[in-house]
């Protein structure tokens, strides 16, 4: 017999019920949640008998277990060999964070993720999406009965699939008069039956690490600890990037109970993950960070579907990680599939074969269509714009290493699109509501495609507007959905945009070089971020009435603006400002100035001050010709926090 660690690619995908529960053995080396599983054959004239001993150390390990066995079964047509199989998870925490902003997921999504998780042995879930009010903005206020029989079933399911369910308060404007609401609002989801806690500070508020550090304490000393039966505290930071070396982190690790664990995202919001930096946030945090991995989502760039593979994450003794997925839950399964994979056991993890081994698990009815549609739905940046926080994603990977022609890949796209549209109505509906508009785009790209290839103007056209067309649709689509706030930051859906639309872009303008009218319709230059804060390079921009308006209206993280540091908007030499308009969340701005230029060397103060609220608009004199307009911070020594509501100039 041999011994074996098997990562999750081969423990996934698991239903049926548990095996009965033996009495525990508590074998060594297994962790918490591991187990071994020990077959022996016996043959006679009468056949071969299996004779399987498992040993684990909790109910979680043996639910594992059990998940195990059904899927060997299943590999080996039940002749199953010899064998002594251990298994345990490289990460204790391991799941996902509901934590993205747009349409939470809803109480029947959330059902199936129980299930999907149990399926891959993810034990952790953390409630907190940002739209929802009781969560944030309203956070003293009870839950609706509604949402509280909701969230009685969703830890009835969390419980059978063995899942840690995690409920989030943010508490970034919480003072010390707030302490007893927040016992309250904390004994109210206790009573409800959570027994898991997180708190947010992430992108709201001022207060400071000792503050943040103050509530967390005491919610740990005057609550948890009290109640006696609820697992470990987790908290998000209001500054959770970067590798820990500031003020705010160091005095928040520690003064911090070393039992509360602290959330990071990595070296910047969305970003591969080295062992290097994970090892300078543990010394500042003075803990293993707890991974808050904003992979697969997609609110900062809801046009796009994030479904390639899963990796840019270097094994580390990580005190947690969890998986940030896209508003779009079934898309996400992809993603999850990978992160889970990876935490199960980081050392054994590859990328592409998880990545197949998800599609195979998720779409065994279009194997190969999905394979394709995921291929081109991977990198979160638009045609055109610079990637958000240099974040960018391998996309249509399989296609460049296919050595096709773009004619092929075309007259492929159209195919698997028609596929789709056949197939996924019938097959998974929830995913097609989610998709469909995608599936849509990725015809009508090969159809535009096919048509530049031939010089075919008219077809072109027709399917650019047939581009604007689903793009519409997507938009409304959101905006059916969606809060009356978030209505502005739906989007249009875009695919294929790293390698095949620019290809096809290119084909285009050499096609209408000798029609200059055309050419500036479909290849506007809008215009480009410009600065030096982190948070900001790249910061996406769009244009209205005509791409006479160019607006930064998309970024929803709080920046931080040292001294000198400063951001903003340059347009095309053929144009020139007309008017500013820079809305931002406090008046702390009225510290810095809105400075002027036209060649990016030589600098104008606007002399323009804010309304009190934050608020600068003013029409500059046409008798100049600025192509830039930036925010500046000019205090000597006074760092600015800020969030930028809107930030756009009229051409």
């Amino acid at each position: 017999m041999t011994a074996m660690n098997i990562s999750i690619l081969l423990a996934t995908a698991l239903v049926g019920n548990i095996y009965p529960t033996p009495k525990m053995s508590c074998p060594e080396g297994l962790g918490e949640e591991g187990y071994r599983i020990t077959i022996c054959n016996v043959t006679n004239e009468t056949g071969t008998t299996h004779n399987i001993k498992t040993e684990f150390n909790s109910e979680a390990g043996h639910f594992y277990a059990s998940k195990t066995l059904k899927k060997l079964n299943e590999l080996y047509n039940g002749d199953l060999p010899e064998m002594v199989l251990e298994d345990t998870p490289d990460i204790l925490y391991r799941g996902v964070v509901e934590g993205f902003y747009g349409r939470p997921w809803g109480h029947a999504a959330r059902l199936k993720l129980m299930t999907y998780m149990g399926d891959l042995k993810m034990n952790t879930y953390i409630y907190g999406p940002k739209d929802d009010p009781y969560h944030h903005a309203r956070w003293k206020q009870a839950y609706p009965k509604t949402m509280q029989r909701e969230f009685k079933e969703l830890l009835d399911a969390a419980d059978r699939n063995f899942v840690k369910c995690y409920w989030a308060i943010h508490l970034a404007e919480a003072q010390d008069s707030d302490f007893p609401a927040i016992i309250e609002k904390l004994e109210s989801m206790y009573n409800i039956g959570f027994r898991s806690f997180a708190v947010f500070f992430d992108d709201y508020g001022s207060n400071g690490s000792s503050h943040h550090a103050k509530i967390c304490n005491y919610i740990l000393n005057e609550f948890l600890k009290k109640k006696g039966d609820c697992n470990k505290l987790i908290v998000c930071p209001n500054v959770y990037w970067g590798n820990g070396n500031n003020v705010y982190c160091k005095t928040l690790g520690a003064e911090l109970d070393p039992s509360i664990e602290i959330m990071w995202t990595g070296r910047t919001i969305c970003t591969d993950i080295d062992a290097k930096i994970s090892a300078e946030v543990e010394a500042n945090y003075q803990r293993s960070p707890f991974v808050w991995w904003n992979w697969p989502v997609n609110d900062f760039r809801r046009s796009k579907l994030l479904m390639g593979p899963t990796y840019g994450v270097e094994p580390y003794k990580f005190g947690g990680f969890v998986t940030n997925p896209m508003e779009n839950f079934e898309a996400s399964k992809v993603g999850i599939f990978g992160v889970a994979d990876f935490a199960w056991n980081m050392h054994a993890f590859d990328s592409r074969k998880n990545w197949l081994a998800a599609i195979d698990r998720l779409f065994p009815y279009a194997k190969s269509a999905m394979k394709r549609f995921c291929d081109h739905n991977a990198d979160p940046n638009e045609i055109g714009s610079s990637p958000k926080w240099g974040w960018t994603r391998r996309e249509s990977e399989l296609f460049l290493e296919s050595g096709k022609s773009l004619e092929d890949e075309c007259r492929d796209m159209i195919a698997t699109a028609r596929e789709l549209e056949v197939v996924l109505p019938d097959e998974d509906p929830d995913l097609w509501r989610e998709v469909k508009n995608w599936v849509a785009m990725m015809e009508t790209v090969g159809e535009e495609g096919i048509a530049v290839i031939k010089g075919d103007i008219p077809a072109f056209e027709a399917a650019r507007q047939r581009k604007k067309e689903i793009g519409e649709e997507q938009t409304e689509y959101f905006k059916s959905m969606t809060f009356q706030h978030d209505k502005r930051n739906c989007q249009p859906c875009y695919v294929a945009t790293t390698v095949i639309q620019p290809q096809i872009d290119a084909l285009a303008k050499d096609m209408l070089r000798s029609r200059a009218d055309l050419y500036f319709r479909y290849y506007p230059v809008i215009g480009e971020t410009v600065g030096n804060i982190a948070n900001l390079k790249g910061a996406a921009l769009h244009g209205e009435r005509q791409n006479r308006l160019v607006v930064m209206d998309d970024v929803r993280e709080q920046i931080i603006a040292k001294p000198g540091e400063w951001f903003g908007i340059k347009i095309p030499d053929d144009s020139a400002i007309s008017w500013v308009w820079a809305n931002f969340d406090t008046d702390d701005v009225s510290k810095g100035k809105i400075m002027l230029s036209s060649d990016g060397e030589h600098w104008v103060d606007s002399k323009e001050k804010t309304n009190g609220n934050g608020l600068y608009t003013f029409k500059v004199d046409k008798a100049w010709k600025y192509h830039y307009a930036v925010w500046v911070n000019t205090s000597k020594t006074e760092t600015i926090t800020f969030k930028i509501k809107r930030f756009n100039v009229d051409l």
